[in-house]
């Protein structure tokens, strides 16, 4: 697999149910948002919504059906 381009989240907008990133891509790549309930071994991550194809400018990757409160840790896969 190729090494992956350069990656930033440009902007992070969070409501009580909602968290939305704003991230730079590269075309020919997709991108999974991903999240987690804690950092610890029992906990593993799963997808949120589908992957987003890169266009080479920036694009929104969002989780809308957060609990109230609910406490997620969140990462990005490309590939």
């Amino acid at each position: 697999m190729p090494t992956a381009p350069a990656f930033s989240i440009t902007k992070i907008l969070t409501t009580p149910t909602n968290v939305v990133l704003s991230a730079s891509t590269a075309t020919n790549w997709s991108y999974q948002l991903q999240f987690r309930a804690s950092l610890g071994a029992a906990s593993s991550w799963g997808n949120v919504g589908p992957a987003v194809s890169g266009t080479g400018g920036t694009v929104l990757l969002g989780d809308t059906s957060n609990a109230t409160n609910a406490t997620r840790f969140y990462r990005v896969r490309a590939q």
